[in-house]
């Protein structure tokens, strides 16, 4: 059970940085882009279903802290392994 909570917490963890990331980026270089506001707002969502599960697991209720970190974590594994998948077998996307 213990594996299987850590493997949801690093995908969660790899969204939220990769999402923190572009809103840095976008700062940075002064992109006039209308995304900022629901990137912040999933980057928001996913730090607190992290929070939520670690409050769940370390109160006597791993089972339901994992079911709530796999909520986020099966979709983005799911698009993660399409696009992994998409650049191998088209590597210059044509």
């Amino acid at each position: 059970m213990n594996w299987f909570f850590l493997t949801g917490a690093a995908i969660n963890g790899a969204a939220i940085l990769y999402a923190v990331y572009e809103m840095l980026s976008d700062r940075r270089f002064r992109r006039k882009t209308d995304s900022i506001g629901s990137l912040l707002s999933a980057t928001l969502l996913s730090t607190g279903d992290v929070g939520l599960a670690m409050f769940l697991k370390n109160n006597g209720q791993p089972e339901l802290g994992v079911m709530v970190l796999w909520m986020l974590a099966l979709p983005l594994l799911t698009y993660g392994l399409f696009v992994g998948m998409l650049l191998l077998v088209r590597p210059d996307w044509k």
